[in-house]
């Protein structure tokens, strides 16, 4: 039944998705249509979830806003079948031959990520995997799932989503992440196909090698293969020794770890195919609302869904969202200092604030962290109490969470603008200066929007520092949408020069060029294709944290599912590091029932993976219940339940069996055991 609902579910959101883009944006070329589709019905879904289901306050959102989608589907199709809206142009293909070429690449590119994400480790952090199976349960709206007491402050879309395809298709949640990388890689590429093709009308060649260059780019770490095939020679040929001959692989996909090409980044980062598209889907609606004229309600309806999208975004990854708004005010002042034409850039201006309009006040409103961060760090609320370690915030008010300076190591004490950094980026700097003066002697507001993103993601981890060592990782992490924008840019000036070079040599040349930008990313999508990721792994490394059908354990957590409450707590002692010091506490029971063991702590991230908590007293008081089982303190924790195993403390049992619980559960299997208690 899971394939069949499967194909419903997503079949349903790509249609839906379909039909919105063909209706607001007037489109009817077929290539163009599979990506909007892809990237408007999977966004919109998830942020109507979200917004319903902080209404509802349960898991029928993921019903009823699924069901919503194929009712708006329905009387968009007959509307247009009717001529309810006016005449509608048929479908067609823009390129017959490009078009089926983009839409089969796309599938490719669908398919081997889903692949690649199949036989890699899910992020199993603790706001991540494990938090949305406890939504996919009922934990909704989420709250921290190791202080349930607590509301979830964080970027949880990516999770909102998988938690959804989970309950309503029935699949576990490890693959629900895989489809989502699978179809929002797939929409990417189509969508720089449709955005180069609205600059470059008929330029579907130029258009192609954009979008693959979006994809692929990389940075010279390709140039590690000649040390590695010199090093295979001395082992294999020369019978010499050579360490980690194979080495030279990982130096190829990883390079200096500062920018990766998209590839590697919406396959490694849990948010990172969800982010990327969406930041290029807002690019794609403000640069057709710029291009686009008229007011009637489907010009309406497009800024609506982009201020939408962008919202969003602010539920993905924060240093987009800001990174977009900042090139909203930019784009306006850049064309006016650049045309000084005013009326034009009174258009640009008004678009400009009318989609900062829709998309701040909703992405403050929406929840996660961007409401949460903007009370506590400006002490608009004293009662908002966030957890430090998400919020990277202080009740110390002589720390700065932002300050002017460039902080000069990681948190680990890696330096980060040394020779590795300056190895990963001249390639493209090299590249982009001359692809940005074509483009902006061609199309020069697309040029500054292209050109102020990039430069902000560039240069913000270079005049932005912080009091708390977390924020290294966040500077970081400023650094890699650039291939993604700069690929783009220069792909489709690659592109145009070879399309029009006067001889072979010049397209010779030209390819030569192109071939060393996108190496790396090619290379890494070949060999995690081939081989995994991390290469030899298993195919499904996640299959691992489920319990084996049959067994006692996999009986106790059944019993727990079909017995339970979604927000039942159960107490539960020695499972904490389960799934490594980043995992979530008790991680494989969250994992197999999707019910809630809290610790209210867990450790943390980063250098030190220091002890972290929401609620000091309450972890305080855990850690004392946890060796005298008193119930009045777990009472005032929440606790319903106890989940007694054969790690718990010696003697700890039979000191909760003092207040008498109700034994409701009971299984043994040689030494290991599983009793459960509810607490009177």
């Amino acid at each position: 039944m899971t394939p069949f609902l499967t194909i419903v579910f997503f079949g349903t959101l790509l249609w839906f998705g379909w039909e919105v883009s063909r209706f607001i944006f007037r489109e009817n070329r077929i290539e163009h249509l599979s990506g909007l589709a892809a990237l408007i019905g999977l966004s919109l879904y998830t942020f109507c979830t979200n917004v319903v289901g902080i209404v509802l306050r349960s898991t029928d959102a993921f019903y009823i806003v699924a069901l919503g989608s194929l009712v708006l589907a329905v009387l968009l199709a007959v509307g247009r079948r009717r001529a309810w809206f006016g005449p509608e142009p048929a479908l067609v293909w823009g390129s017959t031959r490009w078009g089926i070429a983009a839409l089969c690449f796309a599938l490719f590119l669908a398919i081997s990520v889903g692949y690649i994400s199949l036989r890699h480790p899910v992020d199993g952090a603790i706001m991540r995997a494990p938090t949305a199976v406890t939504i996919a349960q009922g934990n909704v709206p989420p709250v921290q799932i190791f202080n349930p007491s607590e509301p979830l402050r964080y970027h949880y879309a990516p999770d909102l989503l998988a938690a959804a395809t989970a309950k309503v298709t029935g699949m576990s949640i490890f693959p629900a992440y895989d489809l989502q990388r699978a179809i929002f890689s797939g929409g990417l590429f189509l969508l720089a196909f449709a955005l180069v093709l609205m600059f470059f009308p008929g330029g579907y060649a130029v258009a192609f090698w954009g979008a693959l260059a979006m994809l692929y780019a990389g940075s010279l770490s390709f140039l590690n293969i000649f040390s590695g095939v010199s090093g295979l020679y001395a082992v294999y040929l020369g019978n010499q020794e050579v360490a980690a001959p194979f080495k030279f692989i990982s130096d190829i996909i990883i390079g200096g770890n500062f920018t990766l090409p998209t590839i590697n980044a919406v396959v490694t980062l849990h948010w990172g195919a969800m982010a990327f598209a969406l930041l290029l889907l807002a690019a794609y609606i403000y640069m057709y609302l710029l291009r686009s004229h008229g007011s009637d309600i489907r010009r309406v309806l497009v800024f609506v869904v982009g201020g939408l999208v962008l919202a969003l975004q602010a539920l993905v990854a924060e240093p987009y969202f800001a990174v977009f708004c900042a090139a909203l005010v930019v784009v306006p002042l850049g064309v006016y200092v650049g045309t000084r034409a005013w009326a034009r850039t009174k258009k640009i201006l008004v678009t400009s604030a009318l989609l900062l309009l829709i998309a701040v006040p909703v992405a403050y409103v929406q929840g996660g962290l961007l409401y949460a961060a903007v009370a506590q760090i400006l002490h608009l609320h004293s009662d908002i109490i966030a957890n430090e370690a998400v919020m990277f915030t202080s009740a110390d008010d002589n720390l700065s969470l932002f300050k002017l300076g460039t902080p000069l190591t990681l948190y680990d004490g890696t330096q980060v603008y040394n020779l590795h950094f300056l190895a990963d980026f001249v390639l493209l700097l090299v590249l982009l200066v001359p692809a940005l003066v074509f483009l902006f002697r061609r199309q020069f507001e697309w040029a500054v929007l292209m050109a102020s993103l990039v430069l902000m993601c560039f240069l913000t981890p270079f005049v932005v520092d912080s009091d708390y060592w977390v924020q290294g990782i966040v500077m970081v992490r400023f650094f890699n949408p650039i291939n993604m924008l700069a690929g783009l840019v220069i792909g489709v000036f690659l592109g145009y020069l070879y399309s029009h070079a006067r001889d072979r040599w010049h397209r010779v040349a030209i390819a030569a060029i192109g071939f060393v930008l996108i190496a790396q990313g090619l290379f890494t999508h070949a060999v995690w294709a081939t081989l995994g990721y991390p290469p030899g792994g298993p195919l499904n490394p996640d299959a691992a944290l489920l319990a084996p059908r049959g067994s006692m354990v996999a009986d106790a957590y059944r019993w727990v599912k079909d017995h339970t409450l979604a927000n039942s707590l159960f107490f539960i002692v020695n499972g904490e590091l389960e799934c490594g010091n980043s995992g979530a506490p008790n991680c494989l029971f969250i994992y197999n029932t999707g019910r809630m063991a809290p610790t209210y702590q867990h450790q943390g991230v980063g250098g030190d993976s220091s002890v972290e908590t929401s609620s000091p007293e309450k972890a305080d008081l855990f850690r004392a219940t946890s060796m005298t089982c008193d119930v009045a303190a777990l009472r005032e924790l929440g606790f319903s339940y106890l989940f007694v195993h054969e790690r718990w403390p010696v003697g700890l049992e039979k000191k909760c069996l003092i207040h008498k619980p109700e034994l409701v559960y009971k299984n043994q299997e040689g030494e290991r055991f599983v009793r459960i208690y509810k607490l009177p």
